[in-house]
């Protein structure tokens, strides 16, 4: 058993002794062995907990992680007086978070974001072209897609939303697109992904409202009834979402507007 008093005389003991690099290789291999351990890892983590460290130790431990020299140190204070971190980490070949460290410990205070340039933006008053916007609208409508798309909805949260909505207000009064809820209906088993390529390639991947080429992103297919269940390639059509979601109010216009499409 070994006594604290013991304990404390070997640390002293072993103060100020530089470790070959075969023994410090040694002892980092068994420290990575050691960590990995989650039994011993919550331990030390825990033993750890509530100890205040000295300013002393800080400047230790802040000093053993320096991996630049001192004029390197001069240079990166010289040259942010002119230059952005960014700059400084291009031309110094430094990870910025050495850059950063070296300015925290020196207590250099950071310039605002926006003055550190000191440039203006190279895009700043030029218009964009209407290609541009429309890959910049369609990898917004890519990122932005719901995280629930395509996930059908429980029977309980349709009642739940549809009694919920019924008791707030009088949907049929305010909200002439109202339909009860009938959204939420489930389609047809034969309505899935390759159906919906065959249409949109019978229809040559064009809207059949606006004219629309695909660009990026795929058209709707849209039911020319309104009836999720008659999933009959004839009652298909091709629809950018622009024009799908017109297609959501007015619904007798629209039955016409095929049914006379198709004459």
């Amino acid at each position: 058993m070994i006594t604290e008093m013991h304990k404390r005389h070997l640390s002293e003991s072993h103060m100020g002794m530089k470790r070959t690099p075969e023994a410090l290789a040694k002892f980092k291999k068994s420290m990575r062995k050691r960590w990995a351990d989650p039994e011993f890892k919550t331990k030390m983590i825990e033993s750890f907990k509530g100890r205040i460290v000295s300013e002393e130790t800080r400047r230790k431990i802040s000093k053993a992680h320096i991996t630049i020299s001192t004029e390197q140190e001069e240079q990166i204070i010289k040259l942010y007086e002119s230059l952005t971190v960014d700059e400084i980490s291009l031309k110094l070949n430094l990870n910025r978070a050495v850059i950063y460290s070296c300015l925290h410990r020196h207590k250099i205070q950071m310039r605002p974001m926006r003055t550190r340039m000191g440039k203006i933006p190279w895009n700043k008053g030029i218009e964009l072209s209407e290609e541009q916007k429309a890959n910049l609208n369609m990898e917004g409508l890519e990122l932005g897609r719901a995280w629930n798309k395509g996930i059908p909805a429980s029977k309980e949260s349709i009642n739940r939303l549809r009694t919920g909505l019924q008791n707030w207000i009088d949907l049929k009064g305010c909200y002439p697109n109202w339909q009860g809820g009938i959204s939420f209906e489930p389609y047809s088993a034969e309505f899935n992904n390759q159906l919906k390529y065959k249409i949109r390639e019978r229809d040559n991947f064009t809207c059949q409202k606006c004219g629309k080429k695909e660009n990026g992103k795929a058209h709707d297919c849209h039911h020319k009834n309104y009836n999720k269940k008659d999933s009959r390639p004839e009652n298909l059509t091709t629809l950018c979402a622009s024009c799908h979601m017109k297609t959501n109010g007015n619904r007798d216009y629209w039955l016409n507007y095929f049914k006379m499409k198709e004459n």
